[in-house]
């Protein structure tokens, strides 16, 4: 019979994901991938378009551009204190390491979640640390503030302006609220049956 603790957490297990070198290898690489990608995209915008003032790169007319902007906040512009915002993205990374490592080594969707969520957090964690902007039009540069670039819209009505680790952190945390409601609700239904 499976203890208490399997049965009611399948994600929870006594085959941790710590200790399994594929899930490792799944989880880093999404970590790389988001991370590489959230930077690499925002120094190529930033560099291209702060040369072109004014200027901004129309991706799909219409509904998406990319268009200079900075956020001393958290994501999509939410203003937010420096040092709350600090240490929400350390509680967020040592919150998610924590679940990956007590987490089962076969809930690979989850590793995947999570990572994008570290991910997203460490990209803006690192603008908020080393970013230093200056706008032409702008006597002071703006450092320490998260650079954003994408600009959804529908004719005028624009989404607050975010980046790729926004994205990352909305989209982790959708899937890991998937997969608690309906990924481990699914693998609980076998282990009451056989009670």
């Amino acid at each position: 019979m499976a203890s208490g603790t399997e049965s009611s957490c399948p994600a929870l297990s006594k085959k941790p994901a710590i200790f399994d070198p594929t899930s490792w290898i799944v989880f880093l690489a999404v970590l790389v991938a988001g991370l590489t990608g959230d930077l690499l995209s925002k120094a190529w915008v930033f560099d291209y378009l702060l040369q072109r003032p004014g200027e901004t790169i129309n991706v799909l007319p219409g509904f998406l551009r990319f268009s200079l902007s900075t956020n001393p906040g958290i994501v999509f512009g939410i203003r937010a204190p420096g040092y709350l915002v600090l240490l929400a993205t350390l509680a967020a990374v040592l919150i998610v390491v924590y679940l990956f490592a007590a987490s089962d080594r076969t809930a690979k969707f989850l590793h995947v979640a999570l990572a994008m969520v570290l991910a997203g957090s460490i990209g803006n964690a690192y603008d908020r640390i080393f970013s230093y902007v200056q706008f032409a039009d702008e006597k002071n540069p703006r450092i320490g503030q998260v650079r954003d670039f994408i600009d959804a819209y529908v004719q005028k009505t624009h989404w607050p302006t975010f980046n790729i680790a926004d994205a990352l952190l909305v989209a982790g945390v959708c899937m890991i609220i998937f997969y608690m409601l309906v990924i481990e609700r699914k693998a609980k239904q076998p282990q009451a049956q056989k009670r």
